[in-house]
């Protein structure tokens, strides 16, 4: 293992006349250094230690400290009174802790540590604030959290705050340091602390980010990064494994794609699907159209996606056309559906979302016609009542059905054509039959409570109808007759 030159004369300043570094060619890696006696050539990229003068420079009678590179080197004189033996166990015993610390994190990642584990370890030497984020700001480990940090990240999904999101992504340089290979220094205007961070790459495509938050009393030293990439080679296998993990959930939803959409030939990847979420096909479905208000947050629709499936357990949203579909089974808990229910109002409400839903229903292989309640739902509901922020199918169902059956004639060539005659004879007669006929249907066809509504005698009321069934021949003796004047009724109340 190798060791930066400038951390190496850092911990050894107290035996050394002079550590500075005046050029970028010290800040180098070295091995483990042989020491030698008499040893007067410098080797390529080696560091040695000798008890005689070596060149005209040293001055010290007990030794030097060289620095060697394929050009030019760097003398360190050792302070007076110090031992050059002392010295060399110095080096040595950093370089021990060094190579232990890092086959302590290897060993962790073979015995199926978890990233929090391999953080704790990490932690000798980055004593700062660390966290891993995948590309989607999914904060998926944490060492050292504290309130700054809490106050970043939403505490019931684990996802960068939308506002932190947003100061990144406007950030000028954001866009370029995905592909940042080394360790880089980021610098956010909209963020009050400095960050190192380092990518986790696989194959030149950007994974996810171990970030290093420096604290105001504690600067980043200049041989952080080094330490800084050694935990994010050990790190990277865990991360990608999870990351595959999570590659595995967006086959989940891109075969809840295929139910919304309703294609057909799935069988098998039915069956695979409801194994792997162990959903039951015949069990318990709720589908959730959600759509924010403002247009102009519609970029963190993805977001806003995620954070919902982590809200509601047993879930799995997709995305269509700037809406959010979120597909839930339905628990046996009610305790947890509840909490589930409690935890979707207040995400509506504090992400300014409308939201339609749709029935209940029992087979998930008939999501797309769930899908196409919610969505009617939403826009019905939105299109008749804008002040509320759910709507649910059942509410909207007369709508949706009033508006299909008049799409292509009015409602005069739809409904029954008696209220139109007397509509006619009221208007040259002024006898009330009109209000009368549709007072009279609305009481479920009930002469008692017509007459109460009409405030009208019984016999008035018998008269009436008498009287409108000679002049528009309508009958309602049986079911099918009493529903299609009541619908006739509903058709133009509605006002479409």
């Amino acid at each position: 293992m190798k060791l930066p030159i400038c951390y190496i004369l850092e911990q050894l300043g107290d035996y050394l006349e002079d550590n500075s570094i005046e050029d970028e060619e010290a800040g180098y890696l070295v091995e483990r250094p042989r020491f030698y006696e008499r040893e007067q050539v410098l080797k390529r990229e080696q560091l040695y230690l000798s008890a005689e003068y070596i060149f005209h420079c040293s001055r010290r009678e007990n030794g030097s400290f060289l620095i060697g590179k394929t050009k030019g080197f760097h003398t360190f004189c050792i302070k007076e009174g110090k031992s050059i033996y002392g010295l060399s166990n110095r080096i040595h015993r950093l370089f021990d802790e060094a190579e232990e610390w890092f086959i302590q994190m290897k060993q962790c990642v073979e015995a199926d540590g978890s990233l929090a584990d391999i953080l704790s370890i990490a932690g000798k030497y980055i004593p700062y604030y660390m966290a891993v984020m995948d590309p989607n700001f999914f904060i998926v480990e944490r060492f050292r959290k504290d309130k700054a940090s809490d106050m970043d990240i939403h505490a019931e999904t684990g996802y960068l705050k939308m506002d932190i999101v947003n100061m990144l992504r406007q950030d000028e340089f954001y866009d370029t340091v995905e592909n940042y290979v080394k360790p880089f220094l980021y610098v956010c205007r909209g963020l009050p602390d400095r960050f190192l961070c380092v990518n986790i790459m696989e194959k030149s495509l950007y994974r996810g980010r171990i970030n290093v938050r420096e604290e105001e009393a504690k600067p980043f030293p200049v041989w952080l990064p080094f330490f800084l990439e050694c935990v994010r080679d050990v790190i990277s296998p865990v991360f990608l494994k999870e990351s595959r993990m999570q590659s595995h959930t967006e086959k989940q939803h891109a075969f809840m794609r295929i139910l919304l959409e309703g294609k057909e030939n799935y069988q098998d990847e039915l069956f695979l699907f409801l194994h792997d979420v162990n959903w039951a096909q015949k069990g318990k479905y709720l589908c959730i159209c959600l759509q924010m208000q403002s247009t102009e947050e519609q970029e963190g629709i993805s977001y806003y996606a995620r954070e919902l499936e982590y809200l509601i357990k047993e879930s799995i949203s997709v995305i269509f056309e700037n809406r959010i579909f979120l597909v839930h089974y339905i628990s046996d808990h009610e305790a947890m559906e509840q909490e589930s229910r409690k935890k979707l109002k207040y995400f509506i409400r504090e992400s300014n979302f409308r939201m339609g839903a749709s029935r209940v229903y029992s087979d998930i292989t008939k999501t797309r016609y769930a899908r196409s309640q919610a969505q009617i739902a939403l826009d019905y509901g939105m299109q008749y009542e804008s002040q509320q922020w759910k709507y649910e199918f059942d509410d909207v169902v007369f709508s949706y059905l009033a508006q299909n059956c008049l799409r292509e004639l009015p409602v005069d060539f739809v409904g029954s054509p008696a209220f139109m005659i007397l509509k006619n004879y009221d208007e040259k007669s002024n006898s009330g039959l009109y209000e009368t006929f549709i007072e009279y249907i609305k009481s479920d066809f009930n002469m008692v409570q017509a007459a109460k509504r009409l405030f009208i005698h019984r016999g008035t009321l018998i008269y009436r109808l008498n009287k409108i069934q000679e002049l528009t021949g309508a009958r309602w003796g049986n079911w099918k007759e009493k529903m299609y004047l009541a619908w006739s009724v509903m058709l133009r109340e509605d006002g479409i």
